[in-house]
């Protein structure tokens, strides 16, 4: 099931929660306010290979320390190494190889 978000962008889960979870959460990061890691927590809780949230708590581990998308880019890819869908793999492949 696909579900867009505010920005437009198409999530692709099983989970209607999850989604909302995950939204919950990049809303609360973009806006810096607390309890973005508890939403993507519920994200995944839902729908643990939602990539987008496994992403989300990486970006907010990143806005927590400092430090370069890059970097933020490599631990999703770890992260997801066996999670994440082929297509989802192949764009970290790509992103990951531009941010070096």
């Amino acid at each position: 099931m696909a579900f867009t978000d505010r920005y437009g962008l198409t999530v692709t889960t099983a989970s209607p929660a999850a989604f909302a979870r995950f939204q919950a959460g990049m809303d609360r990061l973009l806006a810096y306010a607390p309890g973005a890691e508890y939403s993507f927590a519920a994200a995944l809780a839902a729908a643990e290979a939602l990539a987008v949230a496994h992403a989300g708590c990486v970006l907010r581990e990143i806005h927590r320390i400092g430090g370069s998308h890059a970097h933020a880019l490599r631990l999703v890819r770890r992260r997801l190494a066996r999670r994440a869908s082929p297509r989802d793999r192949a764009w970290l492949d790509r992103a990951t190889a531009e941010a070096r």
